[in-house]
Order: C-alpha cells, then sequence, then structure tokens
C-alpha cells in the first residue's frame, strides 16, 4: 500500500504540475551560488533514503573550468533558509577533472559524520577515478585512488553504506559496471565486483542506491545497456549486505533509454529514466525492490523532449508527504526547467526559462537541509547551471518544510492498543517511541525526568487509528533516566528509557 501511495504521488504530481499554469512562483527567488568561468553539473548526496532531518548542511559539488585543459571539481555547503558557504576547491586544478559524485552521512544533531566525493581524473593519457573525504573530526582528508587500473573508467555513483566509514562507488571501465567498496577513513578496499562480466554488450551510466532501513540493507544499481539495434535498455541489480548479487532484471526495453535515476521510498526504491517509446523523450518511473514490480508514466508530452529529472520525498507529518521534483524540458525554440512541490496532493510549480536549445542545463535536488528548534523545518534546493555568453554559473532556488516529529507507518487498524518500548534504548541523542490506537482518539505523550518533572511534550492532538512513532531528540537534555508515558480515553501506560552522554 505504501508503494502505491509514492507512486502515486508521484504521477499525480507531474499531472497536476503540467496541466496548470506558471504565472505564480512558489520556490524562493533564485540566488546566484557561483560566478567563475565555467561551472556546471551540480550534484548532491543520493536521494534513495531519509538519512536526518536536522542536517545542519549538505555538500554540493561540481566542476569548475578557468582556463583550456584545467577543471576542478568544487563543494558547497548548502545551509538552511538559502544561506551557503564559500567554495571550496577539492582538488589542486593541475589535471582535468569531471563528473563528481558525493554522498554523505550524518546523526541527527550531530551534522554530517563523513562525506565522500569521487571523480574523473585524466593521468597518464587515461581517465582514472579519484575521491577525496570529509571528517566531522579532521576536515577534509588527502586525495586517494579508487580506481588507476589501465583503461578508462567513467561515470562514477558513490552511496554511503551500513556504517559511517563504509562507502560504495559503482562506474564503468571497459564497458563494464563495477562495484566497490571501501573504508574511507583508510582508502583501503574491501570488496570489488564486476556486475557485468558476463555480459558482452556495452554497458554505462551506472547509478547506485541503498536502503538502510533496519533489516534491509539492500544495494542497488541502474545501468543503462546497449540493444543490439543501437538503442539502450535499462537494468538493475540489487545485493544484501553479505555482497550476494542477484541476476540482472530488465526494467524498461521498449525504444531508447537513458539516465537511470534512484529516488526515495519507505521500503522501495524508485528509478526514474527517460525513454523515447513515444516519440520523444518523456520521464518513466519504475518500482524497484528485489524485483521490477511497475513502471508509470510521469510525464508524457509529444511536443516537447524531458530530460535531468531529480526528485525526492520527504515524510514530515503523520498522513502526508513533502516532495520536490524537477527536469528540463527542451522545445524547438527554447529550453526551461519545470519544478513542483507540495504537501500531499497539494502542488506548487515553478517555471525558468533557460535560453535556447544551445543551453546545456543540469540540475540536482538536495535531501533536506533541516534546523531542529521545537518543531523544525527543513529546506529543499534545486540547484542548476545556465549558460551565457560563453559562461555557465550555478543558480539556486529553495522553498522550506515544515517537520513533525510524529510519522504514521501504517493506517491499518491494530489489534489493541499499546505502547512500544523506544528505539534505540539506551540512546544519544534522539530515540524513537512507537505506539498503537484502535480508535479515533485524542493522544498525549509526555517525557518526564526521574523526578517526574515533564521536560518534553512529543503528542498531543487528535489522530486516525493506526501505528505511529515519535521522535524524541535529546540533545538539549542531560544523560539520565527518563520515563515517557501516553495516555488517550481507553488507555494509559509508562515506560522507562536511558540517555546516555
Amino acid at each position: 500500500m505504501k508503494k502505491n501511495y509514492f507512486l502515486f504521488l508521484f504521477v499525480l504530481a507531474l499531472v497536476f504540475l503540467y496541466n496548470t499554469s506558471y504565472s505564480q512562483i512558489f520556490w524562493q527567488g533564485t540566488k546566484l551560488l557561483t560566478q567563475s568561468t565555467v561551472d556546471r553539473n551540480p550534484s548532491f548526496g543520493i536521494k534513495s533514503r531519509v538519512v536526518n532531518p536536522y542536517n545542519p548542511y549538505e555538500y554540493l559539488v561540481f566542476e569548475r573550468s578557468t582556463m583550456i585543459n584545467t577543471a576542478n571539481i568544487c563543494a558547497i555547503k548548502m545551509r538552511s533558509n538559502g544561506n551557503y558557504d564559500s567554495v571550496f576547491y577539492v582538488t589542486s586544478g593541475v589535471n582535468l577533472c569531471r563528473n563528481p559524485s558525493v554522498d554523505y552521512y550524518s546523526y541527527y544533531s550531530g551534522g554530517l559524520i563523513t562525506a565522500l566525493v569521487v571523480w574523473e581524473q585524466y593521468v597518464a593519457g587515461r581517465w582514472n577515478l579519484y575521491a577525496r573525504n570529509n571528517l566531522s573530526t579532521t576536515g577534509w582528508g588527502s586525495i586517494f585512488p579508487v580506481d588507476t587500473t589501465s583503461s578508462d573508467k567513467s561515470n562514477p555513483s558513490v552511496a554511503r553504506l551500513f556504517a559511517d566509514s563504509l562507502y560504495g562507488v559503482a562506474y564503468v571501465r571497459n564497458n563494464d559496471i563495477i562495484y566497490r567498496e571501501f573504508n574511507i577513513y583508510t582508502g583501503a578496499q574491501i570488496f570489488e565486483l564486476n556486475l557485468t562480466l558476463s555480459d558482452t554488450s556495452e554497458c554505462r551510466k551506472p547509478n547506485l542506491s541503498v536502503n538502510n532501513r533496519v533489516g534491509m540493507y539492500n544495494k542497488f544499481v541502474a545501468y543503462e545497456r546497449k540493444k543490439s539495434n543501437g538503442q539502450y535498455a535499462i537494468y538493475s541489480r540489487y545485493g544484501n549486505y553479505a555482497n550476494v548479487w542477484n541476476p540482472a532484471d530488465t526494467v524498461s526495453l521498449i525504444g531508447n533509454n537513458r539516465n537511470p535515476k534512484f529516488t526515495c521510498g519507505y521500503s522501495s526504491n524508485y528509478l526514474s529514466f527517460e525513454s523515447d517509446r513515444n516519440g520523444k523523450w518523456n520521464i518513466y518511473i519504475a518500482n524497484i525492490n528485489t524485483a521490477v514490480s511497475s513502471i508509470e508514466s510521469i510525464y508524457q508530452n509529444t511536443s516537447y523532449n524531458c530530460r535531468s529529472f531529480s526528485s525526492f520525498f520527504y515524510p514530515v507529518i503523520t498522513d502526508f508527504t513533502a516532495y520536490a521534483a524537477s527536469f528540463v524540458r527542451q522545445g524547438n525554440d527554447s529550453i526551461k526547467i519545470l519544478s513542483g512541490q507540495g504537501y500531499g496532493i497539494f502542488m506548487l510549480r515553478d517555471s525558468i526559462t533557460i535560453g535556447d536549445t544551445n543551453c546545456k542545463p543540469s540540475l540536482t535536488i538536495n535531501n533536506g537541509v533541516g534546523v531542529n528548534s521545537g518543531r523544525g523545518y527543513s529546506t529543499i534546493y534545486m540547484v542548476y547551471n545556465k549558460d551565457s555568453l560563453g559562461y555557465s554559473k550555478l543558480y539556486a532556488k529553495y522553498f522550506v518544510i515544515l517537520l513533525d516529529n510524529l510519522r504514521k507507518l501504517s493506517g491499518d487498524i491494530p489489534n489493541g492498543y499499546s505502547l512500544g518500548q523506544n528505539y534505540p534504548n539506551p540512546f544519544n541523542p534522539a530515540t524513537n517511541i512507537q505506539f498503537s490506537i484502535v480508535n479515533v482518539q485524542y493522544v498525549i505523550l509526555k517525557v518526564y525526568d526521574i523526578l517526574g518533572k515533564e521536560v518534553a511534550t512529543l503528542v498531543n492532538r487528535q489522530l486516525q487509528p493506526g501505528t505511529y512513532t515519535a521522535l524524541w531528540n535529546a540533545s538539549a537534555f542531560p544523560g539520565g533516566v527518563y520515563f515517557y508515558r501516553m495516555s488517550s480515553e481507553n488507555f494509559t501506560e509508562t515506560k522507562k528509557l536511558l540517555l546516555i552522554k
């Protein structure tokens, strides 16, 4: 049911978006991020999981060209409410560098714990892969090689896996899709697998995703595979925690297909891609978990070509989801970036004219930069490059969504009222408290210290039947024993929890 709800949101969002006018601007005004000669190919971290609604910042990475035969990889810390730091040069500017990919790991109010940037760099007559880490304890580390073996490497896609030190990267080498895992503290390789070793066809443009929900821990790689007629199909593979990988699964064979890109879901990954199966390049989405279960068109138009789709779903309150989605639409004489955003099925929309068909914009959407002050909020950025007179600069638009500490896990009517033990427990600094109600009830969930003094109110509202989880971020409280108490018309229970600092 949850899978269909997200797919429904995706389709409905885009249908609504393209059947409404663009006369009103709902995103905040455009910000100029960079003013160098040529800045392009911006990228945020992967969109396949809801990591942390209170990230204090995220890294945006991009290419910067200032002279012939030299291009740097740069990074910017994007903060809340349209604020951002100055440009940091990840590379030293002595070689051509391109196609950066970034991901990061954070934990509630602790900020980003680790981050990793991987890119292509032209050295000794071939394209190699290099990386640079950023640790909360030491800052930016030294550049280290990811793959410098003979032959060209391209299109890296990086993702943080199941520990703050463990990252994976998928990329192309000799027309094969390679998957590697390594420890970013030491740079040591832990695992490597050629995902297309038995496939004689050309494979390219991989996109790596992970599902970090407890008990799942799956890794997904989608890629383009060349067909006998010269067109491309989309395939995917997934592997578990122990790196046991399933055989390749076909996602889309009809027509020519390109640019697979994962986006967020609760228990499933959703893969967007472009296909010309109906005469124009339109956008489709597939529900991919351990198999491809469905494919839907999220935008079809016989007059325009569409590309560079980027999106993110953001669970924020009990029964609704915030989302952001943007892509490039090309007509006969102009290019626009079209965007949607909103809560549930309520959508806001935006249109940016980039220029004529000679422009080559790319875009990316972040995971949400948050502030935890009471209810809190999170800032969603859409960053794109715009060409003019031989220059290319980065611009950003953003909007702010309200956060809530309460999330509805299921609308199914439970067998009875219950208050679960918080998890994790002991914890630092945040923990989840799950509870279930059978009927429409006014529910109060509060936290008390060892002396019985109320220190936090997590829930104080009428709720529909179902199962919920409430988040308590105790970063502002001292360590020790606390109690949480749920009370409603038909049920009251108290349990103990332990905050360790």
